[in-house]
């Protein structure tokens, strides 16, 4: 008898084995910045996002309160356990990401340019 399928239960084994897992629809959850299910919306997260400043160009190790305020948009609507200290790292950039294949922000990988802030803000997002 010849057995056809043996090298498919093979990967399979190997791969249960190893501890990997095939879950496609698990929310990344890299260090705790697991996304959950938004607190708030609209004019409240607005408000608790205050900020009066320009919505520039932000890339991995920027700072300062533009920063702070992505943080704080990724955290109180979009629902990212995030730390909105102004340090754009790599917590930053991994929520960002994800962010970033769920709203189909894919033209700005990995930096806050102009679309990317038109869909982190609530009353502007069509995410």
């Amino acid at each position: 008898m010849i057995m056809k399928h043996r090298p498919c239960v093979a990967l399979a084994v190997s791969a249960v084995a190893l501890g990997i897992s095939f879950a496609l629809a698990a929310p990344v959850s890299a260090q705790g910045l697991t996304a959950t299910a938004p607190a708030t919306t609209g004019a409240s997260v607005l408000a608790s996002c205050s900020y009066s400043g320009s919505h520039p160009t932000l890339r991995y190790g920027a700072t300062g309160s533009a920063v702070a305020h992505a943080q704080c948009l990724l955290k109180v609507y979009w629902g990212y356990n995030l730390l909105a200290d102004g340090q754009f790292g790599m917590n930053t950039h991994l929520a960002l990401t994800d962010f970033q294949v769920r709203c189909g922000a894919h033209s700005e990988w990995g930096y806050i340019g102009a679309g990317t802030w038109r869909e982190l803000h609530p009353d502007t997002s069509s995410c």
